[in-house]
């Protein structure tokens, strides 16, 4: 009975409003990066896959009036709402890669003040992280 109480109350001081706090933080930080990511590369031509601070290896990054192939054999244009928002997408990817400390390689910072933002969110992330435990 009293290993159940113990059990209980470590549960009840540590669960749902630590867990909460952890998740709120985790968005926050994959979101605050995400922009800053997007603050960076947000106007960049992409030539050869790469911008001047990003690559993206087969990830799509479309340019303003560049037509791309579409795997049914026809090309398309995308919109400038489209194009932003995969461009934000892409950025949220980027985070969410580097705060799971996965980094998939499709998309990587190639310029010194990305690569430098990059490795700091990452010991962010470590920080976060190791506060749940």
């Amino acid at each position: 009975m009293l290993v159940l109480s113990a059990f209980s109350n470590t549960l009840e001081k540590n669960s749902f409003g630590k867990r909460t706090r952890f998740f709120v933080i985790i968005f926050t930080v994959i979101i605050v990066w995400a922009i800053a990511y997007s603050v960076l590369d947000f106007n960049e031509t992409v030539i050869e896959g790469k911008t001047k601070y990003f690559a993206y290896n087969s990830v799509v990054n479309p340019n303003k009036d560049e037509e791309y192939p579409q795997p049914d054999g026809t090309t398309r244009t995308y919109s400038t709402v489209e194009r932003y928002l995969h461009r934000i997408w892409n950025k949220i990817y980027v985070s969410i890669t580097t705060l799971t400390t996965l980094g998939y390689g499709d998309i990587y910072p190639i310029h010194p003040l990305s690569q430098a933002l990059v490795a700091l969110q990452t010991l962010c992330s470590y920080v976060v992280i190791t506060d749940l435990i």
